[in-house]
């Protein structure tokens, strides 16, 4: 079941954007993410810039990236210290 969430809800349970806060579940595309603006921040740094020092977008905020987190991740990941 774990698999099947991810591949539904592929982008990091951390991002936000204000589209976000309107969408009322976790996001699927980038497009539930971003609105005109395409203006978006990590909840874990609240700048745009992830733990890993890198941009945050919902193209770049997927599995494979060292921050991270799964919507069914049970604990937040390990983050490098600044």
């Amino acid at each position: 079941m774990n698999e099947r969430v991810e591949q539904l809800f592929p982008i990091c349970a951390e991002l936000r954007s204000k589209k976000y806060y309107m969408l009322g579940r976790p996001p699927r595309t980038s497009d539930e993410v971003l609105d005109a603006s395409n203006d978006c921040w990590c909840a874990v740094t609240s700048d745009r810039l992830g733990p890993d020092k890198d941009p945050v977008q919902p193209d770049d905020c997927r599995r494979g990236r060292s921050c991270f987190r799964s919507l069914v991740d049970s604990s937040p990941a390990e983050f490098p210290s600044a």
